[in-house]
């Protein structure tokens, strides 16, 4: 076995060229100047005329902190496949010697502790900057959201929603909570009806006997319903404020970053929890209802959604696709919201608009185009 530069070789393409200009560091009696375009370095374990028979391609003194010199001669990739190779002449074919008698001859070279020095320092900042690249790179990765729609329940049972689970005879959908369906209907252990991760299952009855609390205030009833919602129940409810003299809501709250609206019955005497509509914003203006049968693609503004520049992104989804995109006013890609299933029959519009406001906030407008933007 041996290694023999070969010139204007041709072989299989799965065997990798390369180039360099100087091998006078290998062997004396081919010192100076080597240098040809096209040019193969490969291990044979054979030749006849201008065939090589077993030629791989191997390590080479190409420069650059990826030689490593000690490796002078080893395959390339570990599952280098042999293959026979022909050059247009016999005289296209430099025999460089043994694998192992050269890397011994640079080993013996006094340059060699310096260089190996060198090499290694190379290395260690190659990689130092790759590492870099690397985590830049993944910091401009487009972040993925799953959309879940929402599973058709087996019972409700003490504000929770339940649904199957392989292990146990129910498992809520909001909170995770196991148990059989008896076990939510009586409160758990601590006699607690309403779900931790869902505010709309907390109204007046679940709170006291609706004949106890008639003489309660609006305000005092809604006191009430927060104080069992954050401190019996533990929902982290923020941004808590009580609306005076509305006709139908009592108090504005967010709950994992989305707003909620505390409504009323018009006596005063009944109060539950429920989303606000695009985030208690205006609803969204349409623009081009002409192609709302017709329509190809669908464009969202969300308020608020701007760069440095006020720019604003926007938002497209495509019937028949599974991805909502958010773009930069550019039209760089910047996030994505994969809708893994639509339940509501008929036209999907419904349910994706309030995917995204869900997932991107307040809507601002929606637009019907007859174009796809990609």
């Amino acid at each position: 076995m041996y290694i023999v530069y070969a010139a204007s070789a041709h072989h299989d393409p799965s065997v990798r060229h390369v180039s360099y200009s100087r091998l006078e560091t290998l062997c004396g009696k081919y010192a100076g100047p080597i240098s040809q375009r096209g040019g193969s370095f490969m291990v044979v374990t054979g030749k006849r005329g201008a065939t090589m028979n077993e030629a791989v391609a191997a390590v080479a003194p190409r420069g650059g902190w990826d030689t490593d010199l000690t490796r002078l001669g080893e395959p390339w990739t570990r599952d280098s496949e042999p293959t026979r190779m022909k050059v247009p002449s016999a005289r296209s074919i430099a025999n460089l010697g043994k694998p192992q008698d050269l890397r011994a001859r640079i080993a013996a070279d006094e340059r060699f502790p310096q260089w190996r020095a060198a090499y290694e320092a190379a290395r260690e900042q190659e990689e130092h900057k790759a590492a870099q690249a690397r985590a830049e790179r993944e910091a401009r990765i487009v972040p993925l959201r799953i959309y879940i729609p929402t599973p058709e329940f087996k019972d409700i049972a003490g504000g929770h929603r339940l649904v199957d689970h392989p292990f146990h005879e129910a498992a809520c959908h909001d909170c995770l909570l196991l148990g059989t369906v008896e076990y939510f209907r009586q409160g758990r252990q601590k006699r607690l009806h309403g779900c931790c991760a869902r505010p709309e299952s907390v109204n007046s009855d679940v709170l006291t006997n609706r004949a106890a609390y008639q003489t309660l205030t609006l305000d005092e009833l809604a006191g009430l319903w927060w104080r069992y919602t954050t401190l019996d129940l533990g929902m982290g409810i923020e941004d808590w404020r009580l609306i005076a003299n509305h006709p139908c809501l009592a108090a504005t709250f967010t709950f994992r970053d989305r707003e909620y609206g505390l409504r009323h019955s018009q006596d005063g005497t009944y109060i539950w929890a429920e989303k606000l509509e695009n985030r208690g914003r205006l609803r969204p203006d349409r623009i081009n209802t002409q192609y709302e049968t017709t329509y190809k693609q669908v464009v969202f503004h969300i308020h608020g959604l701007e760069n440095k520049y006020e720019n604003t992104y926007f938002i497209t989804w495509t019937p028949g696709r599974q991805d909502v995109i958010l773009h930069a006013a550019e039209g760089q890609i910047r996030a994505v919201l994969r809708l893994t299933g639509l339940t509501r029959p008929g036209d999907p519009l419904a349910e994706v608009t309030d995917a995204v406001c869900d997932t991107f906030g307040a809507i601002a407008d929606i637009t019907f185009q007859t174009r796809i933007y990609e």
